[in-house]
This record gives C-alpha cells, sequence and structure tokens, in this order.
C-alpha cells in the first residue's frame, strides 16, 4: 500500500478501501465503513492512504482485543 500511495495509484488504494470496507461490514463495524466509502470516492492517493491506514489500526485493536 505505501508503494501505490507514493506512486499515486490512486486505483489500487481505491479498490483496497472498496474490499476493506467489505470486510468491516461484515465484523460489524458500519460507522468505518461509512467512512470508507467517503474516502473511496476521494482521487487523492494520501487521503485513500488514510483510509487503509484507519482500517489497519482498527483490525489491530480487533486482533489485540481478541487475544486478552
Amino acid at each position: 500500500m505505501q508503494q501505490a500511495w507514493q506512486q499515486g495509484d490512486t486505483a489500487t488504494l481505491q479498490v483496497t478501501l472498496h474490499r476493506l470496507r467489505g470486510v468491516l461490514s461484515m465484523v460489524g463495524a458500519p460507522a468505518l465503513a461509512e467512512r470508507l466509502w467517503a474516502l473511496e470516492q476521494d482521487t487523492d492517493a494520501a487521503a485513500l492512504a488514510t483510509g487503509v491506514d484507519a482500517v489497519r489500526d482498527y483490525l489491530q485493536r480487533l486482533q489485540a482485543d481478541a487475544a486478552q
């Protein structure tokens, strides 16, 4: 993802956000999925990368909670 962001590859970032949004909808995180939908519409690579980072952080928190 970092390479896609650095190269300004918005298409790759948008596809990634779309897929992540589907996962978030399945795990019961509709607010984050909605936020990603808005970011997915953006064409700025930095904004798209922010969305990917937000999902990564959320999934890491879920993993940490599950490990406890």
